[in-house]
């Protein structure tokens, strides 16, 4: 039950993530990850936990085009001043800091609070996640009651 709801999760939430962040599912899936647990919740030591990675997300991999005298990338984001140059021999959207020709530093998109809101609002302790959950013990339990036929 608790492995089930930990991929029901994960899955929901990478899907509900991409949606409300407007970035590719195949971004976020190798951020959120679920992990049955063996010594952790509860008195059993069963449970199931899921890992998401909230770091900022390069621009260069959100798509992104010269627009003006910037940079347009996926979900309507802009930086105006931002470059697509190569650092370290990967391209890049850059934004030089300050006025002279460097430094310069990478752009990203910060999704942590907007993730956060999300999976606290709309994902975990919800009518929804509950029903899941409560969905996955009734077959966990008519599974383990059934009697298996003699021989």
């Amino acid at each position: 039950t608790y492995a089930r709801i930990g991929r029901w999760l994960r899955t929901h939430s990478v899907r509900g993530l991409s949606r409300k962040l407007h970035i590719q599912q195949k971004i976020l899936r190798s951020r959120v990850r679920s992990y049955r647990m063996q010594h952790g919740i509860g008195s059993t030591g069963a449970g199931a936990k899921v890992w998401y990675g909230l770091r900022p997300i390069p621009l260069m991999r959100l798509r992104p085009r010269k627009a003006g005298k910037g940079i347009r990338a996926a979900g309507g984001r802009y930086v105006e001043g931002a470059f697509i140059g190569t650092l370290r021999g990967r391209p890049q959207v850059l934004k030089r800091v300050g006025d002279a020709r460097l430094p310069v530093q990478i752009v990203v998109a910060d999704i942590d609070e907007a993730s956060t809101v999300y999976i606290e609002d709309e994902l975990v302790g919800t009518d929804r996640f509950d029903a899941q959950f409560f969905r996955f013990l009734e077959h966990e339990l008519k599974w383990r009651t059934q009697i298996s036929p003699s021989r």
